[in-house]
């Protein structure tokens, strides 16, 4: 049996690639039919997550949201959440305001008005990339969290959330080996997963990842495919 744990966006689901999309998830329903496990690891919240995986027709053992804040059964039953401490998020929304950026916090299911609860903290580019980058890594500086620029945002969470201690995590609850789990992503928050497990990446994957000298796959369909060969 082997594990198979995949980011979302531009790994396995395309806005504009709707062919390369239905190909992944076919070949995701395969890998399944085989006895083996998919997990789902996204940086997205399960708000954010949920209407789209249902709208695609996917399916999964477990769903990892939010870098790992919170892991979901395939029934969607939230069965690990891990919160992002109140005193150190009321400082990262002042080092983001002081940065002319506009945090939102978000539960996980819902954007809040309080830091209670909070899995993580978001902003929308105010600048530019660099400056994303700039503000994420005064974060990181500055105050006990994981925080990185995706495509779209500066995010903030717990130091535990990242995807590769919810690899960890959800080794811990199969109860599987790490050594059969295999990982496939694009970006930046992909880093630490690519970096510590059998890994690949997809082709037009994140420059930020090439200092690991990733194993490059035209998709996670060819990955898929060559998992089911060994």
């Amino acid at each position: 049996m082997k594990v198979l744990g995949s980011d979302f966006d531009n790994t396995i689901f395309f806005l504009n690639d709707p062919i390369q999309t239905k190909k992944n998830i076919d070949a995701i329903n395969k890998f399944r039919e085989k006895g083996n496990i998919f997990c789902l690891i996204t940086g997205r919240t399960f708000k954010e997550t949920k209407d789209i995986i249902k709208e695609l027709n996917l399916s999964f053992d477990y769903l990892v949201c939010a870098d790992g804040a919170m892991i979901f059964n395939k029934d969607l039953e939230c069965i690990k959440l891990s919160t992002l401490d109140q005193d150190v998020a009321l400082k990262a929304i002042k080092i983001l305001k002081d940065n002319d950026y506009e945090p939102y916090i978000e539960n996980g299911y819902e954007i809040i008005d309080t830091v209670v609860d909070c899995i993580k903290i978001s902003a929308e580019y105010s600048k530019d990339k660099e400056d994303a980058v700039r503000v994420a890594k005064i974060l990181n500086d500055t105050l006990d969290v994981y925080a990185y620029a995706s495509r779209v945002h500066v995010n903030v969470n717990n130091p535990r959330n990242h995807k590769r201690q919810a690899v960890i995590d959800l080794s811990k609850i199969i109860n599987i080996p790490l050594d059969n789990f295999y990982v496939i992503g694009d970006s930046i928050n992909d880093y630490e997963m690519i970096e510590s497990y059998n890994s690949a990446v997809v082709k037009n994957y994140n420059k930020e990842l090439e200092p690991l000298h990733p194993k490059v796959c035209e998709s996670v369909a060819e990955y898929i495919e060559e998992l089911m060969k060994n």
